[in-house]
């Protein structure tokens, strides 16, 4: 007899983020990739593939309509736009990552979450230093 096992969505995703962190940490991105592809469309997936394919794998474009989905989601969350901001950067969209790295800061400003503040002037003086 086969089994099934029914797993929630949330539930589903705490796995695969689990999973996810494994193989990242044992230099698997690509097969975290595949993972989280096959995991639930949530915006904390497209954030997770978002942040992989910018980081370990190197494919900003790749990156970037999933960071641009995650942002849309979760409009109120800063560290979604700086890692947005360097997608677009990497992909030669300096404006377009100028916008989100000001976005970030009204943010932070508005809202009072100086948790963000160091991350977002940093990749803010680097995009400044980057365009001379």
């Amino acid at each position: 007899m086969a089994w099934m096992i029914a797993i929630a969505p949330n539930g589903w995703l705490a796995i695969a983020s689990a999973l996810v962190d494994a193989l990242s940490a044992a230099g698997r991105a690509l097969e975290a990739v595949g993972v989280l592809e096959a995991a639930p469309q949530t915006p904390e997936r497209a954030l997770s593939l978002g942040r992989l394919l910018l980081g370990p794998l190197g494919s900003p474009d790749r990156a970037r309509a999933h960071l641009e989905a995650a942002a849309a989601a979760l409009p109120e969350r800063p560290d979604i736009l700086a890692d947005l901001a360097a997608a677009r950067a990497a992909s030669g969209d300096f404006d377009g990552a100028l916008r989100s790295l000001q976005r970030a800061r009204k943010l932070i400003d508005d809202h009072g979450t100086n948790y963000y503040s160091a991350g977002i002037d940093t990749t803010t003086s680097w995009l400044w230093r980057e365009l001379g």
